[in-house]
């Protein structure tokens, strides 16, 4: 018989088997015993194991449990450690047990826990043990109770005056308690004199030279530290922070590679990572990695910090305002940190915020450049440039040879119409540096902002001999004699920069502005385009570029140049607004919100990005989000008529003439007088049925003004808002004689219809569309006139050709959904998906979406979408009517008996008739 292999053991092993089982197991003393020569070694890894050995014999045994708390504390795992002193100490109160546990509670930051044992008690045995008055003392000082502290060291150092522990203990409660550093420093430094292998001395030291700006001491010291317990992890990463404030990068890389493999995940290793990416200058893949920290600790305030600073560089300066507002709510002394806020405050253009930060830094640290410096860039945004020029004097007068102040003065005295003392400081900083093209160009500008050609062009003169081998002079040149319109002789110095650099953007600018002059556009492109062979990613010769295609008539090419430009510079803002305006133009205008949406955050303080924003939105018919953007423009230029009348616009197509009025008021009482405002008064007070009121302002207009064709057509509303259609007729005609318009066509089509004559009204639409097919007003009027006699197929084709040239026009869009829900509910959904897309808000929009739902049978959605419409709108008839025929859908047919006799009780609504008649269809409750 064979057997199984399993049963069939080498000899040799078998005899290995018996022998082993043969041999005593090491006792317990004897793994106690290695265990503390390990521990002694610093090897708690080998320490641990035994000590858990060990305890498997006995697991009551004091000795290792204790042990085992040493060798946590050793490895800067003070809770497990606090566990194992606590089940020590069932077995007695074992003196250095105490002790360990009390240092261990400290460590883990349970210093209540320490103070309540304290109080009961707990610790009377070590009462007078150094080593438990130090621990005692640190915790009392965290608790607040610095008197008691500093009784409890002074027992500990009276009793034990060269105990490590102590002195350490008592340097960190000098530096956290009384900021004593020198003091602190200079007892860490004896404690390693005595001790050179106490980690915790030298960790301390590390954190001293470290806050001291002494980056290579506090190297060494972590260093030191990490070398005699690679536990310390906390010191492993400040090390990692010394080596990249040296700008030893691979060392760095080394380390953190090392705690990579110890701790992947942990923050602080993120946190280092990102430091590096930072100083690398990868801010993008810097933030991911602060991201992780943020994962785990949301409001770090090293990651905060170090965050906004990649947020900066990459552009994204709201999200930086975010995060440095929040370290300063912690850290609100923080310097540099402040100074970062106010620049990012400059950026958003909120120039006032980054006054009052910068102020208040130059009044707690006198001279404070930087500071300085931002208040007078806060200042002169503002508009304050006499105010900015004093800042800079005091730069100056105190820094007479630094470049950079007497610059900022010049220019900052040019603008502020001091430009004579503009140009002697100008010319200051000419003298310390000659060859200084900046300097150079500031000073001929100043020249040329007093039109004082000559000097400015002995000025590029001078420059010329000093650089006979740079455009620049040349460009310089080029650009005063076509101010002096001189366009021969610039054109020669643009010609003599093109030998020099034949790709020379400014150059070929030059000459192809000479070629527009000339009315030579195709010469004017070629120039364009040679710039471009060179530098093809060039954003300003491609918007030169695109602008010129424009007036050439070839719109395709003048788009393609602005994506060109947009793609060559995404935080480039001026193509980004061009092809905005270009794609609303072509109806577009969700394309073109897309396209600015990714603008905002870097450009936040720019108006002319919201300006166009709020534009386009009330263009698409989102009057909300008009609304809100229009909110954002008035924060940023409160009082600039032009964006005043707009949001007044904007909030009047809203329906919300009250809003409207009150920034109309703003405008007016800067410009009584201006007639555009007092005929957008009018529309207000139109709006507000203020009919007599809008008479009034017409008849105060100028005459010259009251007899504009505009002026016509607004009384003639007023006289539709009257109910007298006949009379508005005539004006209308008068007006469409002299100015025919789509506005005008509109209110006539609509004082005809007003007056049955409906065919009359139709054909005026129509033969005004024969000639101008792209106006999408009229044929959405004319649209709406089809759908109110019943032709609802030639209303379906009438808006799905407005949609072709308007794809984003949302009430287009809500048209149709409402149109094509019984026949092709389908597509009615495609329709006003789309439409709650572009203006999520709209409860109009959400009533059309909410009856498609119901044609396609999902009520659950179709209840859902209406009372949130009727949330917005609450009351509505129209709204309520169609609730019911959603209710009754979805067979609750009592609720909707409920709200239609409700409806019914009421006065007269449109629908009044189709809710009788669903009445009578519901069976009876």
């Amino acid at each position: 018989m064979k057997l199984c292999p399993a049963l069939c053991i080498p000899a040799v092993i078998a005899l290995a088997l018996a022998l082993a089982a043969c041999s005593p197991s090491v006792s317990e003393d004897e793994l106690l015993a290695r265990a503390r020569t390990a521990l002694d070694q610093g090897d708690a890894r080998a320490a641990t194991i035994d000590l858990k050995t060990a305890l498997q014999q006995d697991a009551d045994n004091a000795d290792a449990r204790r042990m085992l708390g040493e060798a946590y504390l050793f490895q800067q795992n003070p809770g497990p450690a606090v566990d194992e002193f606590e089940r020590a100490l069932t077995a007695g109160d074992d003196p250095d047990t105490l002790t360990g546990y009390a240092r261990a509670l400290v460590a883990a930051a349970q210093v209540e826990k320490l103070m309540e044992l304290h109080g009961e008690g707990r610790f009377d045995r070590v009462q007078q043990q150094p080593d438990f008055l130090a621990a005692l003392g640190l915790a009392q000082a965290q608790g607040g109770d610095t008197w008691a502290a500093e009784e409890s060291f002074a027992a500990a150092r009276e009793k034990a005056p060269d105990s490590v522990y102590v002195n350490t203990a008592w340097a960190r409660y000098l530096l956290g308690q009384k900021n004593a550093v020198d003091e602190a420093r200079e007892l860490l430094l004896a404690v390693v004199e005595t001790d050179p292998e106490y980690a915790e001395a030298w960790s301390t030291l590390g954190d001293i030279y470290h806050v001291g700006g002494q980056f290579e001491d506090a190297r060494d010291a972590y260093t030191r530290a990490t070398e005699l317990n690679s536990y310390r992890l906390t010191d492993r990463l400040n090390l990692v922070s010394m080596h990249i404030e040296l700008d030893q990068h691979d060392a760095a890389e080394k380390e953190l590679a090392r705690l990579q493999g110890i701790m992947p995940d942990h923050p602080g290793v993120n946190l280092a990572q990102g430091r590096i990416l930072l100083e690398a200058g990868d801010a993008a893949a810097a933030l991911e990695e602060f991201a992780s920290v943020f994962n785990v600790l949301p409001n770090h305030r090293g990651g905060l910090y170090l965050a906004a600073i990649a947020n900066i560089r990459e552009g994204n300066f709201a999200t930086a305002r975010t995060q440095l507002t929040t370290f300063l709510s912690k850290e609100p002394r923080h310097l540099n940190a402040r100074l970062q806020l106010a620049t990012v405050y400059l950026q958003l253009g909120e120039a006032e915020a980054a006054e009052d930060i910068a102020r208040e830094i130059v009044e707690e640290h006198e001279m404070n450049y930087p500071a300085m410096g931002l208040l007078a860039t806060a200042l002169s945004a503002q508009g304050l440039h006499v105010e900015s020029a004093e800042i800079y004097q005091q730069v100056a007068q105190s820094q007479p040879q630094s470049l950079e102040a007497r610059l900022a003065l010049g220019s900052e005295l040019v603008q502020a119409g001091e430009r004579e003392r503009g140009i002697v400081e100008l010319e200051a900083a000419r003298d310390l540096q000659p060859d200084n093209a900046a300097v150079r160009e500031r000073l001929i500008q100043a020249h040329l902002v007093g039109g004082d050609t000559a000097a400015a062009r002995a000025e590029a003169e001078a420059y010329r001999e000093l650089q006979p081998e740079s455009p620049r002079p040349l460009l310089l040149l080029g650009r005063i004699l076509m101010q002096d319109k001189d366009s021969e002789a610039a054109a020669s110095y643009f010609s003599q920069a093109l030998e020099l650099e034949p790709g020379n953007v400014s150059a070929n600018s030059g000459m192809a502005a000479l070629r527009v002059l000339d009315r030579d556009l195709e010469g004017a492109r070629k120039h364009y385009q040679a710039a471009l062979q060179h530098h093809p990613d060039d954003v300003n010769t491609l918007v030169n570029l695109a602008k010129l295609e424009e007036q050439l008539g070839n719109h395709g090419a003048m788009t393609d140049a602005l994506r060109k430009a947009v793609e060559s510079d995404a935080a480039a803002l001026e193509p980004r607004l061009a092809l905005a305006r270009v794609l609303l133009r072509g109806g577009r205008s969700g394309e073109a919100v897309t396209l600015l949406n990714e603008a905002r955050e870097r450009h936040a303080g720019e108006p002319s990005l919201w300006q166009l924003l709020t534009a386009i939105h009330a263009e698409a018919g989102d009057y909300d989000a008009a609304a809100d953007t229009g909110r954002r423009l008035l924060r940023l230029v409160p009082e600039e008529i032009s964006s005043l009348a707009l949001v007044a616009r904007v909030e009047l197509r809203a329906g919300r003439a009250g809003p409207a009025n009150e920034h109309l008021q703003k405008a007016l009482e800067q410009e009584p007088d201006n007639t555009d405002l007092r005929k957008l008064e009018t529309e207000i007070l139109l709006a507000r049925n203020k009919l007599d009121e809008a008479m009034a302002v017409l008849q105060a207009l100028p005459p010259e003004v009251a007899a504009e064709p505009a002026v016509k057509v607004t009384k003639a509303r007023i006289d539709l808002a009257r109910g007298r259609p006949a009379a508005a007729e005539p004006l209308l005609r008068e007006a469409m004689a002299e100015d025919p318009n789509s506005m005008t066509v509109g209110s006539l089509g609509g004082a005809l219809w007003a007056q049955d004559k409906r065919d009359a009204a139709v054909t005026l639409l129509q033969e005004w569309l024969a000639e101008h097919p792209d106006d999408v007003a009229v044929r959405s009027q004319l649209a709406s006139h089809y759908l109110q006699t019943g032709r609802e197929a030639d209303a379906r084709a009438e808006y799905e050709r407005v949609l072709a040239q308007a794809p984003d026009n949302v009430m287009i869009l809500n048209n149709l959904g409402w149109l094509f829900r019984q026949q092709d509910p389908q597509r009615a959904l495609g329709y006003i998906e789309k439409a709650s897309r572009l203006a999520p808000d709209n409860p109009q929009i959400r009533d059309t979406h909410a009856m498609v739902r119901y044609e396609l049978g999902a009520y659950p959605e179709a209840l859902a979408l209406n009372q949130r419409a009727l949330d917005d709108m609450p009351g509505n008839p129209e709204l309520l009517y169609h609730r019911a025929v959603i209710l009754n859908g979805a067979g609750q047919a009592s609720e909707a008996r409920e709200i239609l006799e409700s409806l019914l009780s009421e006065p007269e609504f449109p629908q009044r008739d189709e809710a009788r008649s669903l009445l009578a269809q519901l069976p009876e409750s």
